[in-house]
Order: C-alpha cells, then sequence, then structure tokens
C-alpha cells in the first residue's frame, strides 16, 4: 500500500513575490504518493499551508469515513468518475447529482483547501475496503491505495505543534515532512 507524503519547504527570500498577512504561513508545498517502486508528485505549490492543513484537520472525519457518492463507478479513480458523470445522466436528472457532487468535492477535493491556486483535481476518499487519492494532470488520471489514518494523524500532530501553531515568523524556518 502506498503512503502520502506532504512536504513543507521554507521559501527563499528571493521567492517572496508575495508578502503573506500575519496568519499565514507561507511554505513551498509538495504533495507526494510514495509506494514500492516511485514517488509520484502529484503537486507542487507556494501557497499559505495553513489552508491546506487547516482544512484536512477540519475534514478528517468525512475524510476518513464517508464513502465515495454510490452514483460515481467506483471501479474507476474517483477523478475519472467524476469527470466522466456528465456521461452517464441526461439534463433532467443531472443538477441533483451535480448538487450531491459538489457537496462531496467541498470535503474530499485538495483545489477547495487551496483556492487560489492552480493544482489539479485531487481526491481523497474512502472506497468500499480502502482509501484513495486520485488526481489528473493534463489528460492523465492517476490513483492509489493510501494509509490514510496514518496521514490524518501525523497531520493532526504537526497542526498542534509549536511550528505550526505561532503565528510568527510568516515564512517557515525549515522543512517538514509529513507522512
Amino acid at each position: 500500500m502506498a503512503y502520502l507524503r506532504l512536504k513543507f519547504s521554507p521559501v527563499l527570500s528571493a521567492d517572496r513575490h508575495i508578502l503573506p498577512t500575519e496568519d499565514e504561513l507561507l511554505a513551498e508545498i509538495v504533495l507526494e504518493v510514495v509506494d514500492d517502486k516511485a514517488v509520484h508528485t502529484i503537486f507542487r505549490q507556494k501557497w499559505n499551508i495553513r489552508c491546506l492543513v487547516d482544512w484536512i484537520v477540519r475534514t478528517k472525519n468525512l475524510l476518513l469515513h464517508e464513502k465515495q457518492p454510490d452514483f460515481l463507478d467506483s471501479s474507476k479513480p474517483t477523478v475519472f468518475a467524476i469527470d466522466r458523470i456528465f456521461d452517464n445522466y441526461d439534463e433532467q436528472s443531472l443538477d441533483a447529482v451535480v448538487d450531491k457532487l459538489y457537496e462531496f468535492r467541498l470535503t474530499h477535493d485538495l483545489r477547495f483547501a487551496m483556492r487560489g491556486t492552480n493544482i489539479p483535481s485531487v481526491i481523497i476518499c474512502k472506497k468500499e475496503f480502502n482509501y484513495e487519492v486520485s488526481w489528473r494532470n493534463a489528460d492523465i488520471y492517476d490513483a492509489y491505495q493510501i494509509d490514510l489514518p496514518k496521514f490524518i494523524n501525523a497531520l493532526c500532530k504537526f497542526a498542534e505543534s509549536d511550528i505550526y501553531t505561532l503565528t510568527t515568523p510568516r515564512y517557515l524556518l525549515k522543512s517538514i515532512c509529513l507522512k
């Protein structure tokens, strides 16, 4: 089984095009999936890490317990099934499905955690018997079974740490790797 690895690295002074507000913690964020064969980078983004960390902490119960909606094809990666949803419904029944899909994505798609960025749609959800992370870069879909409870536990511990809870400095001073 693969695992998620979230890395935060300091943003060098030459890279600071945006001055963060006092409650932001600016860093380079890298989300990866590590399996027994390789490391797969899902995204790399300079942004406020509080957006992502707080969103995951806030939605952790839904991430761990809410299954992928029944109207999505569970045999396919979730992002792929979402992209194909419009092929399976007529216009009249699509409205109800789109509303349910939006509610699901609010708590399972990392794009909602990092609004204002151009990261790919990254869905983390519970399937029938496991957890999955799936994403699409350009026209390439990818998905892996992951140990989500271990990842969320590490992230919640980080969210309670002094490095995270102190509001100053506004820039991360050392690299952090969560897995």
